[in-house]
């Protein structure tokens, strides 16, 4: 299983760096995946109050059942959300190459897991929540478009450099990627700081 994964890395850190498929061998390039990907970032952004029951019932995972639409409502009039959404939309104003980096990503993944079931890929703004700008959880992957507008976006100016530096779309896949090792290599038991690094280095 190990072996597995690093090869899979080591595929992936390959293929990204050469920003082009010419090195993805012939039996990757063959699979073929149907990558849901839904902007909900765009959606209630784009919503109004009568929306909200329908956006509920589509993302029920979104709308937590203690908080009343009222929250949500106020929300969509929220200046700071329709700032983040204006932003997030200039840097994505669609999601084609986002997407076609994330297809083939998970073509390497199924090369090498077969048996793996391909998330649907749900686009949301998270307030700048860095620490969880990629969650992956059974069949969703979370991503928090937010925090993908660059190192030097003003959203980003009380964010400690090193992590700033990380904000940024060029990023994006490999945060996928590291959530999905997280997904394949369980968190040791061991809290000393060898561990950790042992851990970290090999997602």
């Amino acid at each position: 299983m190990k072996t597995r994964f690093f090869a899979l890395l080591l595929i992936l850190f390959s293929s990204y760096s050469c920003k082009n498929e010419t090195g993805v061998s012939e039996d990757v390039s063959k699979i073929r995946i149907n990558l849901a990907v839904l902007r909900f970032d765009k959606q209630f952004a784009e919503a109004k109050p009568k929306d909200i029951p329908a956006l509920k019932n589509e993302f029920p995972y979104l709308f937590p059942k203690q908080y009343p639409d009222s929250l949500w409502i106020a929300k969509l009039n929220d200046t700071l959300q329709k700032e983040l959404y204006s932003e997030v939309n200039a840097e994505f104003p669609d999601f084609v190459k986002e997407t076609a980096d994330l297809e083939l990503f998970f073509k390497h993944v199924l090369y090498y897991f077969p048996n793996y079931k391909v998330p649907r890929v749900i686009t949301v703004i998270s307030d700048v929540d860095y620490t969880n700008r990629v969650i992956l959880a059974d069949t969703l992957l979370l991503i928090g478009l937010d925090n993908y507008l660059g190192k030097d976006h003003r959203f980003y100016g009380g964010i400690e450099q090193y992590i700033a530096a990380g904000l940024d779309k060029e990023y994006l896949v490999s945060d996928v990627a590291s959530a999905f090792g997280k997904t394949r290599l369980r968190f040791p038991s061991d809290r000393t700081f060898l561990a950790q690094m042992i851990y970290y280095g090999k997602e």
